[in-house]
């Protein structure tokens, strides 16, 4: 069902993304050893890797997304997430999760717990990270299978001190060769920082990967998902509702979806719109203070930007113009830079034409 508001698993329930799911499934059947999935917040990126990983052999998916609530992560955090991730494998493949967890216990930092497992993080014998992804990968060769691990908002995995997962993924694209990669992120520019693109010291430098790119719906697509999703529950809508939806959540699957969600719940009405629009901008800001978290130094410049472009787009000479009435002096142009690049990173701020816009209405609306 299109207006079920958890992430898909199912090919049935994705609208439009038929192409995706056969291009990701094509590359994880071929053993390509790194592919990259990005996009938009709440454009449907879980639910395409949800539902590639429920029809391909093998797949772990670990949900990083967690860690995008903290400035820092530890090692205990990640750690933390790989036993979550590892477990879920497990219950899912009861017919050889003994022999999975027969290879497992042979890792370092690894315990058997009836039919799972716990990863130690501190001690004398923490988990040994590269030694888990090659026992798994050593269990696929030797089922002549292969094996597709995922990082869910894989950004995230630049804030874990003390790791180097850059180094680790590295080491599993060179030797593992029963294994693929696949990282998701919607910070893409920070996704692609971690990647090393552009910086030859990185670790994952130069590596070649398969990219997959989600875009959010144009108004034609995303009316045309409403009325289908509400089709699909029997409901009848007026275009006029629809069409204003549209125009007030854009293409966004994910808000569209909690449009269709929320009618089916309290009813069809143009409230909903508002209800929608309200309720979500508390997590649009939630996702905007956690960004913040670690630049608290420049806060309230970061807030000026979207509150400035929550007027509409601008130039980079506007932003720069604005800040410096807001404040009263003069600031240098390389710092303004720095300010909009870190924005455009995270995925808040996108350029269109040499403007300036915010990525997502409902967090614009937040800053009316």
């Amino acid at each position: 069902m299109y207006f079920d508001e958890r992430p898909k698993s199912s090919r049935k329930d994705l609208y439009d993304m038929r192409e995706k799911l056969e291009q990701l499934i094509a590359a994880l059947n071929r053993k390509d050893p790194l592919i990259v999935i990005h996009g938009l917040r709440r454009i449907g990126k879980t639910s395409l890797l949800q539902t590639a990983m429920s029809e391909v052999e093998h797949g772990i998916i670990f949900d990083l997304r967690t860690l995008g609530t903290r400035a820092y992560s530890t090692k205990k955090d990640l750690v933390e997430i790989f036993e979550s991730g590892i477990n879920d494998f497990l219950s899912r493949k009861k017919t050889i999760r003994m022999k999975i967890i027969d290879v497992l216990k042979h890792v370092t930092g690894v315990q058997v717990e009836g039919i799972g497992v716990t990863f130690s993080w501190g001690g004398e014998e923490p988990l040994d990270i590269a030694g888990l992804f090659k026992k798994l990968d050593r269990w696929a060769l030797s089922g002549k299978t292969n094996i597709s691990i995922a990082f869910d908002e894989a950004q995230e995995l630049r804030k874990v001190a003390g790791i180097g997962m850059d180094k680790i993924l590295a080491h599993v694209y060179d030797y593992c060769k029963a294994t693929s990669i696949i990282l998701t992120g919607s910070a893409v520019g920070l996704l692609y920082d971690f990647l090393g693109e552009g910086d030859p010291e990185s670790a994952l430098y130069g590596r070649s990967k398969t990219e997959i790119r989600l875009k959010r719906l144009e108004p034609e697509e995303a009316e045309d998902f409403l009325r289908k999703g509400f089709k699909q529950t029997r409901k009848r809508v007026e275009d006029e509702l629809i069409q204003d939806a549209v125009r007030k959540l854009d293409g966004i699957t994910g808000w569209l979806t909690t449009f269709g969600a929320t009618c089916l719940k309290k009813g069809v009405s143009a409230s909903v719109i508002r209800n929608v629009m309200n309720e979500g901008s508390k997590l649009a800001r939630r996702e905007f203070e956690n960004f913040l978290k670690g630049r608290e130094v420049a806060r309230k410049r970061y807030e000026g930007i979207i509150s400035h472009l929550a007027k509409g787009p601008s130039t980079w000479s506007g932003i720069k113009a604005y800040l410096e009435v807001k404040e009263g002096k003069r600031l240098n142009d390389r710092k303004v830079t720095e300010l909009i690049d870190a924005l455009v990173k995270a995925g808040f701020v996108e350029s269109i034409d040499d403007q300036y816009t915010i990525s997502d209405p409902i967090l614009a609306y937040s800053f009316e």
